[in-house]
């Protein structure tokens, strides 16, 4: 059981993380300041410094958290033993897309081109959390002869590759037809890797609203 100073620590941190995650959303990543999240939240600077060296590691914190969120979704889907594999796979792509859409106010600042060593750490972070899930559906729906994969990790990192690939591109267009030509390449692709059963139904208001509100 941790100290009582220990988990006022991690309070205190967590609280820290909250506000920043309305901030960056709310303002932007570029346009909020350490110094204006220390004053809103009563804190000293140096308290801020003992836990984040930076405002990018901040940014970071904010990230992990989510992913944490997402790959807890992800593995309740993983763990649901009375469904067939071909629905926990359907259901943790949709849920690891849908979740994308919902925290699209996040990840907008983190796949902004100012951000490049921003994102390649955040991806690092995303990687380790949902290859292992992946790469264990994949592997026994091989088993079970419900895909053809030689090599479920390597197919895993693919995909996931291929979900970051198509949120980029998502981002950065402004144009409707070019990011649904986008997202159908994206489900075609899917299909043809894993097959057509496979594909989730995505919600239609990420197909329609992902970037209609980012800031390029």
């Amino acid at each position: 059981m941790p100290s009582l100073a220990k988990a006022a620590a991690q309070e205190r941190k967590a609280r820290i993380v909250a506000l920043a995650e309305k901030r960056f959303v709310q303002n932007g990543y570029e346009q909020t300041t350490v110094d204006e999240i220390v004053k809103e939240i009563g804190l000293a600077k140096g308290t801020y410094y003992y836990h984040f060296d930076s405002k990018e590691d901040l940014m970071i914190a904010v990230s992990e958290k989510l992913i944490l969120e997402t790959s807890t979704k992800l593995n309740a889907v993983y763990n649901r033993r009375d469904k067939d594999i071909v629905w926990r796979i359907r259901n943790v792509l949709k849920t690891y897309q849908d979740d994308f859409y919902r925290n699209k106010g996040i990840w907008r600042q983190v796949y902004h081109w100012r951000n490049a060593m921003l994102y390649h750490r955040v991806a690092h972070i995303s990687a380790q959390r949902f290859t292992p899930i992946l790469e264990d559906l994949l592997a026994e729906a091989s088993r079970e002869g419900k895909v053809e994969l030689p090599h479920p990790h390597e197919a895993a990192e693919s995909l996931l590759v291929l979900f970051d690939l198509t949120s980029r591109q998502l981002c950065a267009k402004t144009d409707h037809a070019r990011r649904v030509r986008v997202f159908e390449t994206f489900r075609f692709l899917l299909a043809h890797i894993l097959s057509e059963e496979c594909v989730p139904q995505f919600e239609q208001e990420w197909k329609e609203e992902l970037v209609s509100t980012v800031r390029r």
